[in-house]
C-alpha cells in the first residue's frame, strides 16, 4: 500500500472511529429528549390507560439508559462494518419499504419496518443539506473520484438501524417499544445533524474537502483527493467553455463582424422595419390583445 492510499484509509477509519465513540454521548442525549417528551405528552392526557403506558414506558427507559448507552456504540460499530454490500441488498425505495414482501412478514417484522420507513423520513428530512456535505467529504476520504452516498458508513439508515437493535434487545412489550421509537424519531433527526456538522468539520481539518463544482467536460459530480493523495487529472483548458468562447471570438468571421461598420463609414445595412401590432387583431408575437384593439364599426 502506498504512502497516499494509507493516509486516506487513515483519515476515513478515523472518521469511523470517531462517530462510534461518540455513539454513547448521543444515545444519552437522545434518552434525555425522549424522557422529557413522555413525561410532557403524560401530563397533558386525560386517558388513564395511555397516562399508564406513557408512565411504564418513562420509568423503563430510566431503567434501561445505562444498558441502551452502553450497546448503541457497540451496535454502530457491527452496522458499520456490513458495509455497502448490506445497504444494496435492501429495498431502494425512498420510503424504505418493500411492500412485495410485506405479506411474507409477521408482526413486528411489519411493525419494524414501519417504524424504520418513518424514522428514516424524519431523518433525512433534517439532514438534508449537512449530510450531503458530508457524503462528499467521506467519498473524498475514502478516496473515491465520485460521490458515492451508499458508501458513506454514516448515513442516517446505520444509526436508525442500530437503534433499533439495542431497543429490541432490552425486551420491553411491543406498546413500550413504539412510543419509544415514535419519541425517539423526530430528536434523532437533529442530532444526527449536529452529528454530521461535527463529522464534516473533524474531515475538513484533516484536509479533505468536496469539488466545489462538477467537471466541465462530463458535468459529473467528483469528490476531491485528501492531502497527501494525488489529485483528480483535471480537465484541458481548451476543452472549458471559457477557453472555446475565447477561441471562437479570434475567428475572422467574429473579427469582422465586431469590427463593423469601419471607422468613418457610415452603416449601408438597410434597417429593419419596426413590427406594431395590428389595430383589429391580437399580436402576431406575444399572441396578446394589441393595446389599440378596438371592435370593429
Amino acid at each position: 500500500m502506498s504512502p497516499t492510499e494509507s493516509s486516506i484509509r487513515t483519515v476515513f477509519r478515523a472518521c469511523v472511529v470517531n462517530a462510534v465513540r461518540r455513539g454513547e454521548a448521543l444515545m444519552l442525549q437522545l434518552i434525555k429528549v425522549t424522557q422529557a417528551a413522555l413525561s410532557e405528552e403524560e401530563s397533558s392526557t386525560r386517558q388513564i390507560p395511555r397516562r399508564n403506558l406513557l408512565s411504564d414506558a418513562h420509568r423503563l427507559l430510566g431503567e434501561h439508559e445505562a444498558a441502551l448507552a452502553k450497546a448503541y456504540p457497540m451496535a454502530l460499530l457491527e452496522i458499520f462494518a456490513e458495509g455497502p454490500a448490506h445497504a444494496k441488498a435492501r429495498p431502494a425505495d425512498a420510503t424504505g419499504m418493500d411492500f412485495g414482501e410485506l405479506s411474507l412478514m409477521d408482526d413486528s417484522e411489519m411493525q419494524a419496518q414501519v417504524e424504520f420507513s418513518r424514522a428514516q423520513q424524519l431523518a433525512v428530512h433534517a439532514t438534508d443539506a449537512t449530510l450531503a456535505e458530508l457524503n462528499a467529504l467521506v467519498s473524498s476520504a475514502q478516496g473515491l473520484r465520485s460521490v458515492q452516498p451508499e458508501r458513506n458508513p454514516l448515513r442516517p439508515e446505520c444509526y436508525i438501524r442500530a437503534l433499533q437493535r439495542v431497543v429490541g434487545e432490552t425486551g420491553v412489550s411491543a406498546e413500550v417499544r413504539q412510543l419509544w421509537m415514535q419519541s425517539m424519531n423526530g430528536p434523532l433527526g437533529e442530532l444526527l445533524s449536529e452529528e454530521y456538522r461535527s463529522a464534516a468539520q473533524a474531515l475538513r481539518n484533516e484536509g479533505c474537502s468536496p469539488w466545489a463544482t462538477p467537471c466541465s467536460a462530463c458535468r459529473a459530480p467528483r469528490a476531491t483527493a485528501c492531502k497527501g493523495a494525488a489529485t483528480p487529472p483535471a480537465c484541458r483548458a481548451e476543452d472549458t467553455p471559457r477557453a472555446t468562447a475565447a477561441w471562437r471570438a479570434t475567428t475572422p468571421r467574429a473579427t469582422a463582424a465586431a469590427e463593423w461598420p469601419p471607422t468613418g463609414v457610415a452603416s449601408t445595412r438597410p434597417r429593419r422595419p419596426r413590427r406594431r401590432c395590428s389595430p383589429w387583431a391580437s399580436c402576431a408575437r406575444c399572441s396578446r390583445p394589441s393595446p389599440w384593439t378596438r371592435a370593429p364599426g
